[in-house]
């Protein structure tokens, strides 16, 4: 898929092309106009070699970077190694001291409460069932009932990963599950 997209901005079907890093250091493409870095990189050499996509064999282009506050030091510091001071244009009339918006999602907690309030609905309908039948909570049939009953039952810890889990469509559960459980635990 990337070297489609590739292969259609070198010739033309396309005008604008994202790349990651990783994607960018194989692109050889003529007559490239702009860059815009949508992150400061880590270091000069990255920043030179991103940049340096424009202006090839003597012709001219421009490049430009988003910074935002906490990425100040590390252009300063890709300034020092470059040896000039890079201009820098604020946005006409945006707001830089408003705090960034929440999250769209829903925070962990409502979901487990929501999840809990599901199943302890889902209890109570599932035991009104099988006391029409003639079973107990406990999945077993009432004395007097005959039969061999139900003899096993399933009991999971309700955790709070197993709430998020289930919370998922199971087709993201496999995928997801450690990659969302180490994120989140990194983030606290």
């Amino acid at each position: 898929q990337s070297t489609e997209a590739m292969n259609g901005f070198k010739r033309g079907m396309f005008r604008v092309l994202v790349a990651t890093d990783i994607a960018a250091r194989g692109i050889d493409v003529e007559n490239l106009g702009l860059v815009c870095n949508f992150d400061v990189p880590p270091v000069a050499e990255d920043y030179v070699h991103r940049v340096g996509r424009t202006g090839r064999a003597s012709a001219t282009g421009d490049a430009c970077t988003l910074v935002s506050p906490n990425e100040e030091k590390t252009l300063r510091s890709i300034e020092q190694s470059l040896g000039r001071c890079m201009p820098r244009h604020k946005i006409p009339g945006f707001d830089y001291k408003n705090k960034p918006l929440e999250r769209f999602e829903i925070p962990l907690d409502e979901r487990v409460a929501a999840l809990r309030l599901r199943r302890k609905g889902e209890r109570a309908r599932r035991n009104e069932k099988a006391e029409a039948k003639g079973h107990t909570q406990t999945g077993r049939r009432f004395a007097g009932q005959g039969g061999q009953g139900i003899h096993s039952t399933s009991q999971t810890s309700i955790t709070p990963r197993y709430l998020r889990d289930r919370a998922e469509e199971p087709s993201k559960q496999k995928r997801t599950a450690s990659r969302r459980f180490s994120a989140e635990r990194g983030s606290r």
